[in-house]
C-alpha cells in the first residue's frame, strides 16, 4: 500500500526545518492579525451589548434562534443571566465566529506539514510522525537540526484518524451544548463559575470565546484536514486500481 501514500519527499536538510518554520510564520502573519482581532472584538462584545436588543431588533432574534438550533449553548445560560437577550446574542455571534477561527487553524495547520501538521493530524497520508512530540515547542530553537521522524503504518494511521474524528466530533458536540445542566438544576446547585459567566464581561469572554469556542475551532480544523486527506487517499486508491488494470 506504499504507492497510495503521498509522493515521496526529500529528507530535509539541516536548515530545511527552520526555513519551513520561518516561512510558515511569515505567511501566517496576516492571518494572525485578523485572528487576534476576533478575540479583541469578542472581548468588547462581552460587555457592550444592550440588555434588550433582541426585542428592539427582530432580525437579530431570528439570527439567534437559527444559531441556537445548532448550538444550544446560545440559550442555556438565560435562566441565570443578568441580561438574557444580550447574553444569547453574544453566544450566537461568537459561535458564528467559530467559522473564521476554524479557517485560521486550517490554514495554520497546513502552512507547514513538517513543523505543524504532523504534530496535530493523523490521517492515511501522514506516513511519519515526530519521534519527539516536544519538537513542536522546541523546533524554532533547534538551529541546524533535522527533526527526527518515525514511520507510521497504514493500519495505525487509519485507526488513529478514525478515533480522532469520533472523539473530536464528540467534544465539538459537548462544547456546543455547554451549560446544558443549568436549565435542569436548582439555582443554588449551579456552580458559581457558571453564574459568573452568565454575568458577562471577562468571565464570559474567557470561558466561551477564548477557551471553548477556540478549542472547538481547532477540533473542526483537525477533523476537516483528516477528511480532506481521506478524499485524497481514496482518489489515490482509485487511480492505483485503474493503473493496475491498464
Amino acid at each position: 500500500m506504499k504507492d497510495l501514500d503521498t509522493p515521496p519527499r526529500a529528507t530535509p536538510s539541516n536548515s530545511a526545518s527552520n526555513d519551513s518554520f520561518a516561512k510558515a510564520v511569515r505567511s501566517n502573519g496576516k492571518h494572525w492579525t485578523w485572528f487576534l482581532g476576533i478575540f479583541v472584538f469578542e472581548f468588547w462584545l462581552s460587555d457592550s451589548i444592550p440588555p434588550h436588543i433582541l426585542a428592539s431588533y427582530p432580525p437579530l432574534k431570528m439570527f439567534v434562534d437559527a444559531v441556537a438550533t445548532i448550538a444550544p449553548v446560545v440559550y442555556n445560560f438565560d435562566r441565570i443571566a443578568r441580561y438574557p437577550e444580550a447574553l444569547s446574542l453574544f453566544f450566537a455571534i461568537t459561535t458564528f465566529l467559530i467559522i473564521p477561527k476554524t479557517a485560521f487553524f486550517y490554514i495554520w495547520l497546513n502552512s507547514s506539514r513538517l513543523s505543524m501538521y504532523r504534530h496535530f493530524v493523523i490521517s492515511p497520508l501522514t506516513s511519519t510522525s515526530p519521534k519527539n512530540p516536544g519538537e513542536f515547542i522546541t523546533e524554532p530553537l533547534s538551529q541546524g537540526k533535522t527533526p527526527e521522524e518515525k514511520p507510521r503504518s497504514l493500519v495505525s494511521r487509519v485507526g488513529w484518524s478514525l478515533l480522532i474524528v469520533i472523539v473530536g466530533a464528540s467534544l465539538v458536540f459537548t462544547n456546543l451544548v455547554s451549560g446544558w445542566e443549568i436549565p435542569k438544576r436548582p439555582i443554588e446547585a449551579i456552580p458559581q463559575g457558571l453564574v459568573d459567566v452568565a454575568k458577562g464581561g471577562l468571565s464570559l469572554w474567557f470561558y466561551w470565546s477564548l477557551k471553548w469556542a477556540t478549542f472547538t475551532a481547532l477540533l473542526l480544523a483537525i477533523v476537516a484536514s483528516i477528511a480532506r486527506d481521506y478524499l485524497a487517499f481514496f482518489r489515490n486508491l482509485i487511480r492505483f486500481g485503474d493503473s493496475r488494470h491498464e
